[in-house]
């Protein structure tokens, strides 16, 4: 029995066998390599790319736009054979550049006389449409960035909004 035992055992004095010993570790070299290789990606990834991620976002955030109204609506008389005689329109101006904002204030008396003509041009059954509308804040937003051109100020309107449409 004694000579079964010594050919079953075949390794060290436990009885374990020296082959399952070495692929113990060896798979507990590998595992370590793998554990410490993501731990070193995920460090490289999270220092190096870190930056990269951090000079993108220290760009400057987009100045909030400011709102200039016209202290008062424009009012123009339509042409004859429509069904209203009057237009009067409230408008609001957005520019995100306070020079912007302060050149419009310093200009309203120009902006209210050069709109006059534009809003006494428009035909009823157009400025009831949505696209005539439309067709009329191109038109009065190309008219003030034009007087702002003239005048020699900034020209940076975004917007042109309407707080009010009225025809009668």
């Amino acid at each position: 029995m004694a000579k079964k035992a010594a050919k079953k055992g075949k390794g060290d004095e436990d009885g374990a066998p020296k082959k399952a010993g070495k692929k113990k570790l060896i798979i507990i070299l590998l595992l370590a390599l793998i554990v410490l290789g993501g731990g070193g990606g995920a460090a490289w990834y999270f220092l190096l790319g870190g930056t990269e991620k951090a000079e993108v976002t220290t760009e400057p955030a987009p100045m909030p736009l400011l709102y200039y109204r016209l202290d008062k609506p424009i009012t123009a008389t339509l042409e004859p054979d429509q069904p209203a005689s009057f237009v009067r329109v409230n408008l609001v101006l957005a520019s995100r550049d306070p020079a912007v904002i302060d050149a419009l204030r310093l200009h309203t008396p120009i902006i209210r006389n050069d709109l006059l003509p534009i809003l006494g041009n428009q035909k009823y059954a157009e400025l009831n449409t949505p696209e005539g509308k439309d067709a009329l804040r191109t038109q009065i937003y190309d008219a003030i960035t034009a007087i702002l051109v003239r005048t020699g100020s900034p020209a940076g309107i975004e917007h042109v909004y309407f707080n009010e449409i009225v025809m009668q």
